[in-house]
């Protein structure tokens, strides 16, 4: 049997105000791509059929509105750097943002997921004596989400 599985690294992740040319987030350590999702809506009615044994099983629809999602991350954190004050800026902006991932595929080709957001939380994590210093942060998606070939 063949493995078809392709390894994490070499993922990518770019942001900017909306419009301008987009930066790469230095250092990045992790990244999850958004996770659309459709809300369910309950429509079952007093005339709604009846299962064999007399039961009424929900009927349901899929909500037409979805959730985009989010996209959770973290990169070495360097106070002061060009990377900490783009992210404080984002955070503290009430403006969308562009950003693009960058996915490894097969045979090095790459996939790119664009999409807009807001950075809703940028963290610094507690720094031990030992190990390095990241900071964690969190996009909330919004809008379409375009995947393409890189």
């Amino acid at each position: 049997m063949t493995v078809a599985a392709i390894p994490n690294f070499g993922k990518q992740f770019w942001m900017a105000p909306a419009g301008q040319a987009l930066v790469q987030v230095a250092e990045l350590i992790s990244l999850k791509n958004p996770n659309p999702t459709h809300g369910i809506v309950d429509v079952t009615t007093h005339d709604s059929a009846t299962d064999p044994d007399g039961g009424v099983p929900m009927e349901k629809i899929k909500e037409p509105v979805y959730d985009p999602g989010q996209v959770t991350g973290s990169h070495h954190y360097i106070a002061g750097s060009t990377m900490d004050e783009m992210m404080i800026a984002a955070r503290n902006s009430p403006e969308v943002y562009d950003f693009k991932i960058v996915v490894p595929t097969t045979d090095g080709a790459k996939e790119e997921l664009t999409f807009s957001g807001f950075v809703t939380s940028y963290e610094p994590q507690d720094a031990p004596v030992r190990g390095v210093q990241v900071a964690n942060f969190t996009v909330e998606v919004t809008g379409v989400i375009d995947q393409q070939a890189a």
